[in-house]
Protein backbone atom coordinates (compact mmCIF):
# COMPACT_ATOMS: atom_id res chain seq x y z
CA UNK A 1 0.00 0.00 0.00
CA UNK A 2 1.56 3.27 -0.82
CA UNK A 3 1.13 5.78 2.06
CA UNK A 4 -0.11 9.88 1.69
CA UNK A 5 3.03 12.21 1.34
CA UNK A 6 2.73 15.10 3.39
CA UNK A 7 4.82 18.78 2.51
CA UNK A 8 7.43 19.80 5.29
CA UNK A 9 9.84 22.27 5.34
CA UNK A 10 13.15 22.10 3.20
CA UNK A 11 16.16 24.21 4.43
CA UNK A 12 17.58 25.90 1.24
CA UNK A 13 21.14 26.51 1.46
CA UNK A 14 23.67 26.84 -1.47
CA UNK A 15 26.15 24.51 0.54
CA UNK A 16 25.07 22.01 3.44
CA UNK A 17 22.24 23.20 5.91
CA UNK A 18 23.55 23.90 9.28
CA UNK A 19 20.16 23.85 10.53
CA UNK A 20 17.30 22.13 9.41
CA UNK A 21 13.73 21.03 10.50
CA UNK A 22 11.66 18.31 9.94
CA UNK A 23 8.96 16.65 11.17
CA UNK A 24 8.61 12.72 11.72
CA UNK A 25 5.12 12.34 12.10
CA UNK A 26 3.18 9.61 13.85
CA UNK A 27 0.55 9.00 11.41
CA UNK A 28 2.48 9.54 8.08
CA UNK A 29 5.54 9.63 6.47
CA UNK A 30 6.48 13.61 6.04
CA UNK A 31 9.23 13.97 3.65
CA UNK A 32 9.36 16.63 0.99
CA UNK A 33 6.75 18.04 -1.30
CA UNK A 34 8.57 17.58 -4.68
CA UNK A 35 9.59 13.33 -3.45
CA UNK A 36 5.66 12.93 -3.70
CA UNK A 37 5.58 13.67 -7.05
CA UNK A 38 9.07 11.62 -7.95
CA UNK A 39 7.74 8.93 -5.93
CA UNK A 40 3.64 9.11 -7.68
CA UNK A 41 5.44 7.87 -11.11
CA UNK A 42 7.75 4.90 -9.98
CA UNK A 43 6.85 2.00 -9.88
CA UNK A 44 8.66 0.71 -7.17
CA UNK A 45 7.96 3.63 -4.76
CA UNK A 46 7.69 4.32 -0.92
CA UNK A 47 5.49 1.61 0.17
CA UNK A 48 4.77 -0.03 3.57
CA UNK A 49 4.09 -3.85 3.28
CA UNK A 50 2.71 -6.14 6.07
CA UNK A 51 5.28 -9.64 5.90
CA UNK A 52 4.45 -12.66 7.27
CA UNK A 53 5.41 -13.57 11.07
CA UNK A 54 8.56 -15.67 11.42
CA UNK A 55 7.59 -19.09 12.30
CA UNK A 56 9.39 -21.96 14.37
CA UNK A 57 10.54 -24.55 11.69
CA UNK A 58 12.83 -27.36 11.41
CA UNK A 59 16.09 -27.25 9.45
CA UNK A 60 14.46 -29.59 7.27
CA UNK A 61 11.64 -27.03 5.95
CA UNK A 62 14.43 -24.94 4.53
CA UNK A 63 15.55 -26.27 1.23
CA UNK A 64 19.27 -26.74 0.35
CA UNK A 65 21.54 -24.48 -1.86
CA UNK A 66 24.62 -24.61 -3.54
CA UNK A 67 27.03 -22.91 -0.54
CA UNK A 68 29.82 -20.81 -2.49
CA UNK A 69 33.14 -20.85 -1.29
CA UNK A 70 34.51 -18.57 1.89
CA UNK A 71 34.83 -14.98 0.56
CA UNK A 72 33.65 -12.71 3.30
CA UNK A 73 35.71 -13.17 6.73
CA UNK A 74 33.99 -12.42 9.98
CA UNK A 75 36.01 -10.58 12.48
CA UNK A 76 37.41 -10.87 15.81
CA UNK A 77 35.64 -11.02 18.89
CA UNK A 78 31.91 -8.82 18.38
CA UNK A 79 33.43 -7.76 15.71
CA UNK A 80 31.64 -8.13 11.68
CA UNK A 81 33.05 -6.90 8.38
CA UNK A 82 30.73 -3.80 6.96
CA UNK A 83 29.17 -4.16 3.53
CA UNK A 84 29.91 -0.79 3.27
CA UNK A 85 33.24 -0.58 3.73
CA UNK A 86 35.57 1.18 5.90
CA UNK A 87 34.62 4.36 4.90
CA UNK A 88 31.02 4.07 5.63
CA UNK A 89 29.26 3.77 8.69
CA UNK A 90 26.23 0.98 8.13
CA UNK A 91 22.75 1.36 9.25
CA UNK A 92 22.72 2.43 13.38
CA UNK A 93 19.87 1.56 15.49
CA UNK A 94 18.79 4.82 18.70
CA UNK A 95 16.21 4.16 20.76
CA UNK A 96 13.17 4.89 18.25
CA UNK A 97 14.58 5.75 15.01
CA UNK A 98 16.98 4.26 12.21
CA UNK A 99 19.94 6.49 11.06
CA UNK A 100 21.09 5.75 7.62
CA UNK A 101 23.56 7.42 5.36
CA UNK A 102 23.90 8.88 1.93
CA UNK A 103 27.27 10.01 1.20
CA UNK A 104 26.85 10.80 -2.38
CA UNK A 105 23.58 12.26 -1.57
CA UNK A 106 25.52 14.59 1.16
CA UNK A 107 21.81 13.17 3.19
CA UNK A 108 20.66 11.02 5.76
CA UNK A 109 17.56 9.09 6.36
CA UNK A 110 15.75 8.82 9.86
CA UNK A 111 13.28 6.26 9.78
CA UNK A 112 10.94 5.56 12.89
CA UNK A 113 10.53 2.48 14.42
CA UNK A 114 8.07 -0.01 12.44
CA UNK A 115 8.06 2.68 9.47
CA UNK A 116 5.44 5.07 11.37
CA UNK A 117 7.57 8.03 10.04
CA UNK A 118 10.63 9.15 7.67
CA UNK A 119 12.53 12.24 6.94
CA UNK A 120 15.89 13.03 5.24
CA UNK A 121 18.03 15.52 6.08
CA UNK A 122 21.55 16.99 4.67
CA UNK A 123 24.13 17.19 7.19
CA UNK A 124 26.87 17.82 5.20
CA UNK A 125 29.35 17.42 1.83
CA UNK A 126 29.33 13.16 2.31
CA UNK A 127 28.39 12.25 5.73
CA UNK A 128 30.61 8.72 6.27
CA UNK A 129 30.67 8.26 9.96
CA UNK A 130 27.50 7.87 12.65
CA UNK A 131 27.25 6.59 15.75
CA UNK A 132 24.42 7.25 18.10
CA UNK A 133 24.30 8.90 21.47
CA UNK A 134 24.15 6.07 24.36
CA UNK A 135 20.29 6.00 25.63
CA UNK A 136 19.15 8.43 23.13
CA UNK A 137 17.39 9.46 19.90
CA UNK A 138 20.24 11.80 19.42
CA UNK A 139 23.61 11.26 16.61
CA UNK A 140 26.35 12.47 15.55
CA UNK A 141 27.43 12.28 11.84
CA UNK A 142 31.12 12.99 10.85
CA UNK A 143 30.88 14.91 7.26
CA UNK A 144 34.34 13.70 5.54
CA UNK A 145 33.31 16.53 2.28
CA UNK A 146 33.03 19.20 4.37
CA UNK A 147 35.82 18.39 7.57
CA UNK A 148 31.96 18.94 9.92
CA UNK A 149 30.65 17.44 12.61
CA UNK A 150 26.91 17.71 12.93
CA UNK A 151 24.86 16.74 16.17
CA UNK A 152 21.35 15.38 14.92
CA UNK A 153 18.51 15.42 17.44
CA UNK A 154 14.67 14.77 17.64
CA UNK A 155 12.64 16.33 19.97
CA UNK A 156 9.27 15.50 21.85
CA UNK A 157 7.31 17.13 18.64
CA UNK A 158 9.32 14.46 16.41
CA UNK A 159 10.96 18.13 14.87
CA UNK A 160 14.58 16.47 13.06
CA UNK A 161 17.47 19.15 13.52
CA UNK A 162 20.90 19.70 13.20
CA UNK A 163 24.00 22.22 14.76
CA UNK A 164 27.59 21.71 13.25
CA UNK A 165 30.65 22.14 14.01
CA UNK A 166 33.93 22.12 11.99
CA UNK A 167 36.57 19.28 13.17
CA UNK A 168 40.33 18.78 12.08
CA UNK A 169 41.03 18.19 8.38
CA UNK A 170 40.68 14.52 7.51
CA UNK A 171 39.25 13.02 10.34
CA UNK A 172 37.84 10.20 9.34
CA UNK A 173 36.71 8.22 12.42
CA UNK A 174 34.62 8.98 15.61
CA UNK A 175 34.05 7.88 19.13
CA UNK A 176 31.08 9.06 21.77
CA UNK A 177 31.54 8.87 25.66
CA UNK A 178 29.40 6.63 27.20
CA UNK A 179 27.29 9.03 29.10
CA UNK A 180 26.59 10.84 25.38
CA UNK A 181 28.12 14.08 26.78
CA UNK A 182 31.50 14.00 24.68
CA UNK A 183 32.68 13.10 21.25
CA UNK A 184 36.23 12.95 19.63
CA UNK A 185 36.51 12.54 16.18
CA UNK A 186 39.85 12.17 14.73
CA UNK A 187 41.91 11.39 11.75
CA UNK A 188 43.17 7.53 11.49
CA UNK A 189 45.56 6.66 9.40
CA UNK A 190 44.50 3.29 8.86
CA UNK A 191 41.32 4.03 7.37
CA UNK A 192 43.01 6.46 4.31
CA UNK A 193 41.65 5.36 1.26
CA UNK A 194 44.05 4.45 -0.94
CA UNK A 195 45.65 7.48 -2.92
CA UNK A 196 43.46 10.16 -1.17
CA UNK A 197 45.33 13.36 0.63
CA UNK A 198 46.67 12.71 4.55
CA UNK A 199 44.50 14.41 7.56
CA UNK A 200 45.82 15.92 10.77
CA UNK A 201 48.58 13.64 12.26
CA UNK A 202 48.43 15.34 15.44
CA UNK A 203 45.20 17.09 16.55
CA UNK A 204 41.70 15.28 17.48
CA UNK A 205 38.15 17.13 17.85
CA UNK A 206 36.52 17.15 20.97
CA UNK A 207 33.00 17.46 20.69
CA UNK A 208 30.51 18.72 23.32
CA UNK A 209 27.21 17.35 23.27
CA UNK A 210 25.74 18.27 26.49
CA UNK A 211 24.33 22.00 25.32
CA UNK A 212 21.38 22.79 22.81
CA UNK A 213 23.55 23.32 20.07
CA UNK A 214 27.00 21.65 19.07
CA UNK A 215 30.46 22.90 20.23
CA UNK A 216 33.86 21.38 19.49
CA UNK A 217 37.42 22.31 20.28
CA UNK A 218 40.81 20.77 18.71
CA UNK A 219 43.06 19.26 21.00
CA UNK A 220 46.77 18.19 19.64
CA UNK A 221 47.73 14.96 20.59
CA UNK A 222 50.49 12.79 20.21
CA UNK A 223 51.27 11.24 16.81
CA UNK A 224 49.48 9.33 14.57
CA UNK A 225 46.15 8.49 17.09
CA UNK A 226 44.69 4.83 16.54
CA UNK A 227 42.04 4.89 19.72
CA UNK A 228 40.21 6.10 22.05
CA UNK A 229 39.23 4.63 25.51
CA UNK A 230 37.23 7.06 28.19
CA UNK A 231 37.53 6.86 31.90
CA UNK A 232 34.56 5.07 33.61
CA UNK A 233 33.13 7.89 35.11
CA UNK A 234 33.53 9.79 31.87
CA UNK A 235 35.71 12.72 33.30
CA UNK A 236 38.97 11.68 30.59
CA UNK A 237 39.62 10.16 27.54
CA UNK A 238 42.62 8.42 26.42
CA UNK A 239 44.12 9.05 23.09
CA UNK A 240 46.69 5.98 21.92
CA UNK A 241 48.90 7.46 19.70
CA UNK A 242 52.07 5.45 17.93
CA UNK A 243 54.31 6.07 21.05
CA UNK A 244 51.98 7.97 23.55
CA UNK A 245 48.79 7.77 25.47
CA UNK A 246 47.46 11.55 25.57
CA UNK A 247 45.13 12.34 28.31
CA UNK A 248 41.91 14.41 28.05
CA UNK A 249 40.62 16.05 30.77
CA UNK A 250 37.10 16.40 29.05
CA UNK A 251 35.41 19.44 30.84
CA UNK A 252 38.08 21.36 31.60
CA UNK A 253 39.55 21.48 27.54
CA UNK A 254 36.29 22.55 26.38
CA UNK A 255 35.75 25.11 28.84
CA UNK A 256 39.61 26.32 28.17
CA UNK A 257 38.62 25.89 24.04
CA UNK A 258 40.98 23.61 23.29
CA UNK A 259 44.98 23.01 23.83
CA UNK A 260 47.67 20.23 24.23
CA UNK A 261 47.12 17.69 25.86
CA UNK A 262 50.23 16.20 28.11
CA UNK A 263 51.03 12.59 26.59
CA UNK A 264 52.90 9.58 28.37
CA UNK A 265 55.33 7.83 26.61
CA UNK A 266 55.29 4.40 25.76
CA UNK A 267 58.65 3.43 26.86
CA UNK A 268 58.52 0.21 25.19
CA UNK A 269 62.48 -0.45 24.12
CA UNK A 270 63.03 -2.93 20.95
CA UNK A 271 59.23 -2.83 19.82
CA UNK A 272 57.71 -1.65 17.02
CA UNK A 273 54.87 0.46 17.95
CA UNK A 274 51.97 -0.75 15.70
CA UNK A 275 52.17 -4.26 17.01
CA UNK A 276 51.64 -3.36 20.70
CA UNK A 277 48.76 -3.74 22.07
CA UNK A 278 47.09 -1.24 24.36
CA UNK A 279 44.20 -0.91 26.35
CA UNK A 280 43.30 1.66 28.96
CA UNK A 281 41.28 0.00 32.32
CA UNK A 282 37.65 1.80 33.26
CA UNK A 283 40.19 3.38 36.34
CA UNK A 284 42.33 5.73 34.11
CA UNK A 285 45.02 4.97 36.27
CA UNK A 286 46.62 2.05 34.10
CA UNK A 287 47.00 0.71 30.34
CA UNK A 288 47.97 -2.80 29.37
CA UNK A 289 50.67 -3.36 26.55
CA UNK A 290 51.31 -6.70 25.06
CA UNK A 291 53.88 -6.86 22.09
CA UNK A 292 52.98 -9.15 19.37
CA UNK A 293 54.67 -12.79 20.30
CA UNK A 294 55.96 -11.49 23.98
CA UNK A 295 55.74 -13.56 26.73
CA UNK A 296 55.86 -10.33 28.53
CA UNK A 297 52.44 -7.95 30.11
CA UNK A 298 53.48 -4.35 30.59
CA UNK A 299 51.26 -2.23 32.86
CA UNK A 300 52.19 1.83 32.57
CA UNK A 301 51.21 3.99 35.41
CA UNK A 302 49.73 6.81 33.36
CA UNK A 303 50.07 8.97 36.64
CA UNK A 304 53.83 9.52 36.16
CA UNK A 305 54.66 6.96 33.35
CA UNK A 306 56.22 3.99 35.00
CA UNK A 307 55.84 0.62 33.89
CA UNK A 308 56.20 -2.84 35.41
CA UNK A 309 56.45 -5.90 33.56
CA UNK A 310 55.17 -9.07 34.13
CA UNK A 311 56.90 -12.45 32.86
CA UNK A 312 53.89 -14.61 32.01
CA UNK A 313 56.40 -17.49 31.45
CA UNK A 314 57.06 -17.86 34.57
CA UNK A 315 54.17 -19.39 35.47
CA UNK A 316 55.09 -22.47 33.26
CA UNK A 317 58.37 -23.37 35.33
CA UNK A 318 58.93 -26.04 37.30
CA UNK A 319 61.63 -27.57 39.27
CA UNK A 320 62.91 -30.74 38.88
CA UNK A 321 60.56 -32.24 41.13
CA UNK A 322 58.09 -30.66 38.10
CA UNK A 323 56.86 -28.42 40.96
CA UNK A 324 56.00 -24.62 39.76
CA UNK A 325 59.40 -22.89 40.58
CA UNK A 326 59.74 -19.33 39.18
CA UNK A 327 63.65 -20.13 38.72
CA UNK A 328 62.53 -23.52 37.18
CA UNK A 329 62.54 -24.49 33.85
CA UNK A 330 60.51 -23.46 30.93
CA UNK A 331 59.10 -27.21 29.38
CA UNK A 332 57.59 -25.16 26.16
CA UNK A 333 57.15 -21.45 24.74
CA UNK A 334 55.26 -19.12 26.63
CA UNK A 335 54.38 -16.50 24.37
CA UNK A 336 51.00 -14.81 25.05
CA UNK A 337 48.85 -15.71 21.67
CA UNK A 338 45.33 -13.67 23.15
CA UNK A 339 45.10 -10.79 25.61
CA UNK A 340 42.08 -9.57 26.72
CA UNK A 341 40.97 -6.40 29.67
CA UNK A 342 37.94 -7.07 31.58
CA UNK A 343 35.39 -4.99 31.11
CA UNK A 344 36.18 -3.10 34.60
CA UNK A 345 40.03 -3.60 33.90
CA UNK A 346 40.57 -4.75 37.29
CA UNK A 347 42.17 -8.19 35.21
CA UNK A 348 44.32 -8.65 32.61
CA UNK A 349 43.62 -11.81 30.56
CA UNK A 350 46.27 -13.54 28.30
CA UNK A 351 45.85 -17.13 27.02
CA UNK A 352 48.91 -18.81 26.28
CA UNK A 353 48.40 -21.14 23.49
CA UNK A 354 51.62 -23.66 23.59
CA UNK A 355 50.99 -24.11 27.40
CA UNK A 356 47.07 -24.80 26.68
CA UNK A 357 46.26 -22.41 29.80
CA UNK A 358 44.45 -19.09 30.17
CA UNK A 359 46.29 -16.73 33.05
CA UNK A 360 44.62 -14.19 34.56
CA UNK A 361 46.31 -11.39 36.50
CA UNK A 362 44.23 -8.72 38.57
CA UNK A 363 45.58 -4.97 38.32
CA UNK A 364 47.60 -3.50 39.38
CA UNK A 365 48.22 -6.07 42.43
CA UNK A 366 49.70 -8.77 40.42
CA UNK A 367 52.23 -7.01 38.63
CA UNK A 368 53.95 -6.40 41.95
CA UNK A 369 53.31 -9.92 43.31
CA UNK A 370 53.16 -12.26 40.27
CA UNK A 371 51.28 -15.30 42.94
CA UNK A 372 48.44 -13.24 42.90
CA UNK A 373 47.81 -14.33 39.34
CA UNK A 374 45.46 -17.64 38.49
CA UNK A 375 46.16 -20.03 36.04
CA UNK A 376 43.43 -22.75 34.02
CA UNK A 377 44.51 -25.55 31.85
CA UNK A 378 42.58 -26.25 29.14
CA UNK A 379 42.22 -28.93 26.37
CA UNK A 380 45.12 -29.06 23.60
CA UNK A 381 44.47 -26.03 21.50
CA UNK A 382 42.00 -24.71 22.77
CA UNK A 383 43.23 -21.54 24.46
CA UNK A 384 44.79 -19.60 21.63
CA UNK A 385 42.22 -16.31 21.78
CA UNK A 386 40.17 -15.14 25.24
CA UNK A 387 36.75 -13.09 24.90
CA UNK A 388 35.45 -12.18 27.86
CA UNK A 389 32.22 -12.23 29.22
CA UNK A 390 30.26 -9.32 30.38
CA UNK A 391 29.29 -8.78 33.97
CA UNK A 392 31.20 -12.05 35.18
CA UNK A 393 33.92 -13.89 35.95
CA UNK A 394 34.00 -16.19 32.69
CA UNK A 395 36.17 -16.36 30.20
CA UNK A 396 36.14 -18.25 26.05
CA UNK A 397 39.08 -19.30 24.83
CA UNK A 398 39.10 -20.57 21.90
CA UNK A 399 41.54 -21.67 19.05
CA UNK A 400 44.42 -19.19 17.20
CA UNK A 401 43.59 -17.86 14.14
CA UNK A 402 45.74 -19.96 12.57
CA UNK A 403 44.37 -23.10 14.01
CA UNK A 404 40.83 -22.55 12.61
CA UNK A 405 40.45 -26.84 11.96
CA UNK A 406 40.57 -27.55 15.93
CA UNK A 407 37.07 -28.04 16.79
CA UNK A 408 37.52 -26.87 20.45
CA UNK A 409 36.44 -24.01 23.25
CA UNK A 410 36.76 -23.91 26.60
CA UNK A 411 35.10 -21.58 28.80
CA UNK A 412 36.97 -20.64 32.44
CA UNK A 413 35.56 -19.79 35.52
CA UNK A 414 37.59 -17.32 37.90
CA UNK A 415 35.56 -16.83 40.42
CA UNK A 416 37.32 -18.90 42.93
CA UNK A 417 41.10 -19.07 43.59
CA UNK A 418 41.10 -22.40 41.73
CA UNK A 419 40.14 -21.60 38.47
CA UNK A 420 38.06 -23.97 36.33
CA UNK A 421 37.93 -24.55 32.37
CA UNK A 422 35.09 -26.42 31.15
CA UNK A 423 36.59 -27.87 27.95
CA UNK A 424 33.77 -27.94 24.95
CA UNK A 425 34.42 -30.74 22.10
CA UNK A 426 32.86 -29.07 18.92
CA UNK A 427 31.78 -30.57 15.47
CA UNK A 428 33.79 -28.44 13.26
CA UNK A 429 36.39 -25.62 13.71
CA UNK A 430 36.72 -22.06 15.18
CA UNK A 431 36.74 -18.85 13.29
CA UNK A 432 35.41 -16.22 15.62
CA UNK A 433 33.51 -15.80 18.92
CA UNK A 434 30.60 -13.27 19.49
CA UNK A 435 29.21 -12.67 22.71
CA UNK A 436 25.93 -10.53 23.53
CA UNK A 437 26.39 -7.22 25.63
CA UNK A 438 24.95 -9.03 28.69
CA UNK A 439 26.75 -11.95 28.13
CA UNK A 440 23.75 -14.27 28.57
CA UNK A 441 25.08 -16.40 25.02
CA UNK A 442 27.92 -16.84 22.86
CA UNK A 443 27.50 -17.36 19.12
CA UNK A 444 31.09 -19.60 17.87
CA UNK A 445 31.28 -18.81 14.17
CA UNK A 446 32.91 -21.87 12.74
CA UNK A 447 35.21 -22.41 9.80
CA UNK A 448 34.40 -24.06 6.47
CA UNK A 449 36.34 -27.18 5.03
CA UNK A 450 36.96 -26.72 1.04
CA UNK A 451 34.39 -28.65 -0.82
CA UNK A 452 30.49 -28.84 -1.58
CA UNK A 453 28.34 -30.90 1.51
CA UNK A 454 26.60 -32.43 -0.84
CA UNK A 455 29.12 -34.59 -2.80
CA UNK A 456 28.01 -37.91 -3.12
CA UNK A 457 29.73 -40.26 -0.69
CA UNK A 458 30.38 -38.18 1.89
CA UNK A 459 30.71 -39.37 5.76
CA UNK A 460 27.89 -37.15 8.63
CA UNK A 461 31.51 -35.38 10.21
CA UNK A 462 32.63 -34.54 6.10
CA UNK A 463 29.36 -32.92 5.37
CA UNK A 464 29.69 -31.36 8.63
CA UNK A 465 32.98 -29.88 7.94
CA UNK A 466 32.09 -28.86 4.29
CA UNK A 467 28.94 -26.44 5.49
CA UNK A 468 28.51 -23.26 6.74
CA UNK A 469 27.54 -23.03 10.13
CA UNK A 470 27.73 -21.53 14.14
CA UNK A 471 27.22 -22.67 17.51
CA UNK A 472 25.47 -21.07 20.36
CA UNK A 473 26.65 -21.64 23.51
CA UNK A 474 25.57 -19.94 27.20
CA UNK A 475 28.37 -19.56 29.17
CA UNK A 476 26.80 -19.62 32.42
CA UNK A 477 25.80 -23.33 31.92
CA UNK A 478 27.78 -26.50 31.94
CA UNK A 479 27.70 -28.05 28.74
CA UNK A 480 24.91 -26.31 26.79
CA UNK A 481 25.64 -25.98 23.29
CA UNK A 482 23.82 -26.02 19.78
CA UNK A 483 25.15 -26.20 16.20
CA UNK A 484 23.30 -24.47 13.63
CA UNK A 485 24.60 -25.76 10.09
CA UNK A 486 23.76 -22.66 7.57
CA UNK A 487 23.58 -22.01 3.81
CA UNK A 488 26.21 -18.87 4.16
CA UNK A 489 28.24 -18.00 7.00
CA UNK A 490 26.54 -14.83 9.23
CA UNK A 491 26.95 -11.37 8.48
CA UNK A 492 26.31 -9.90 11.14
CA UNK A 493 24.71 -10.22 14.56
CA UNK A 494 22.10 -8.38 16.57
CA UNK A 495 21.00 -9.06 20.37
CA UNK A 496 17.85 -7.46 21.97
CA UNK A 497 18.67 -5.55 24.77
CA UNK A 498 17.66 -8.19 27.28
CA UNK A 499 19.63 -10.60 25.53
CA UNK A 500 16.07 -12.16 24.67
CA UNK A 501 16.43 -12.89 20.96
CA UNK A 502 19.68 -12.68 18.89
CA UNK A 503 19.19 -11.51 15.60
CA UNK A 504 21.81 -13.02 12.51
CA UNK A 505 21.31 -11.76 9.04
CA UNK A 506 23.07 -14.14 5.57
CA UNK A 507 24.04 -12.04 2.98
CA UNK A 508 25.14 -14.36 -0.25
CA UNK A 509 24.80 -12.96 -3.61
CA UNK A 510 25.86 -16.27 -5.56
CA UNK A 511 23.40 -18.43 -3.58
CA UNK A 512 20.69 -15.92 -3.44
CA UNK A 513 20.87 -16.24 0.33
CA UNK A 514 19.09 -13.24 1.63
CA UNK A 515 17.86 -14.21 4.97
CA UNK A 516 17.18 -13.55 8.79
CA UNK A 517 17.62 -15.87 11.28
CA UNK A 518 15.74 -15.41 15.23
CA UNK A 519 17.28 -17.05 18.33
CA UNK A 520 15.46 -17.55 21.21
CA UNK A 521 18.04 -16.96 23.95
CA UNK A 522 16.63 -19.05 27.08
CA UNK A 523 15.86 -22.00 24.48
CA UNK A 524 18.65 -21.84 22.20
CA UNK A 525 15.18 -22.21 19.31
CA UNK A 526 16.51 -21.39 15.89
CA UNK A 527 13.06 -20.02 13.72
CA UNK A 528 13.22 -20.89 9.99
CA UNK A 529 15.03 -18.31 8.32
CA UNK A 530 13.07 -15.45 6.80
CA UNK A 531 13.96 -14.74 3.49
CA UNK A 532 14.27 -10.89 2.74
CA UNK A 533 13.01 -9.20 -0.67
CA UNK A 534 17.11 -8.52 -1.57
CA UNK A 535 20.24 -9.02 0.17
CA UNK A 536 20.88 -7.60 4.04
CA UNK A 537 23.53 -5.98 4.72
CA UNK A 538 23.01 -4.44 8.26
CA UNK A 539 21.10 -5.66 11.78
CA UNK A 540 20.27 -3.60 14.75
CA UNK A 541 17.67 -3.39 18.13
CA UNK A 542 16.02 -0.19 18.94
CA UNK A 543 16.48 0.24 22.28
CA UNK A 544 13.15 1.21 23.55
CA UNK A 545 11.10 -0.61 21.03
CA UNK A 546 10.88 -4.30 20.59
CA UNK A 547 11.74 -3.97 17.28
CA UNK A 548 15.20 -4.86 15.20
CA UNK A 549 15.70 -3.44 11.77
CA UNK A 550 17.57 -5.23 9.02
CA UNK A 551 19.18 -3.03 5.97
CA UNK A 552 19.06 -4.18 2.66
CA UNK A 553 20.85 -3.93 -0.19
CA UNK A 554 18.20 -1.84 -2.86
CA UNK A 555 18.46 1.00 -5.16
CA UNK A 556 15.64 3.00 -3.19
CA UNK A 557 16.42 2.06 0.08
CA UNK A 558 14.21 -0.42 2.28
CA UNK A 559 14.22 -1.78 5.76
CA UNK A 560 12.93 -4.69 7.32
CA UNK A 561 11.35 -3.88 10.47
CA UNK A 562 10.80 -6.78 13.00
CA UNK A 563 8.38 -7.17 15.75
CA UNK A 564 11.14 -9.74 17.62
CA UNK A 565 8.49 -10.89 20.26
CA UNK A 566 5.96 -11.77 17.79
CA UNK A 567 7.71 -11.80 14.95
CA UNK A 568 5.94 -9.77 12.13
CA UNK A 569 7.25 -7.75 9.48
CA UNK A 570 7.40 -4.61 8.10
CA UNK A 571 9.20 -3.39 5.22
CA UNK A 572 9.68 0.35 4.32
CA UNK A 573 10.92 0.50 0.74
CA UNK A 574 11.82 4.10 -1.23
CA UNK A 575 13.53 5.96 1.26
CA UNK A 576 16.50 6.97 -0.59
CA UNK A 577 14.79 8.87 -3.49
CA UNK A 578 14.74 11.38 -1.31
CA UNK A 579 18.48 11.74 -0.77
CA UNK A 580 18.81 12.51 -4.37
CA UNK A 581 16.43 16.08 -4.20
CA UNK A 582 19.10 18.48 -4.49
CA UNK A 583 17.77 22.37 -2.64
Amino acid sequence: MVMALDRTRVARASRPARRGVYRLGKLGVRVAWLLAVTLCSCSDDLEYRRGPALSAATPADVPDRTPESQATSVGSHAAFPSEFGPYVDPPQGAEHYVYVLYPDGDSIAVIKAGGGGLATLRTGIHPSYLKVVPGTDDAVVLNTGSDEASLVRIDAEGELGASNVSVIPGANYLVIAPDGRHAIAYFDAARLPSGEPFGDFQSVSLLDLSGSKLRGVTVSVGFKPRAVFFQGDNQRAFVVTEAAISIIELDAMVDGGGGVAPSVGLSLQATVPEDVRVSVGQSGEYALLHDAGSSQLLLLTLADGSLQALEVADYFRVNEAGEPDVNGKLLANAHISGVALTEDGKFAVAAVSAQDAVVRIPIPEGFADPTLGRVARTSTLSAGRVAVVPNSDLVIAYPSSDQQSVEKAAVVDFSSDTPVARDYALRKGVRSVWISPKGTVACIIHSKADGSPYEEGLTLDAQIDRSQGYTLLRPDLEDVQKLQLTVARPKAIAATPGDEYLFIIFNMPSADVREIQRVDVNSLGVDVPLVLDSLPTAVGALGATQTIFVNQDHPDGRITFIDWPEGETTTVTGFELNSRIRN
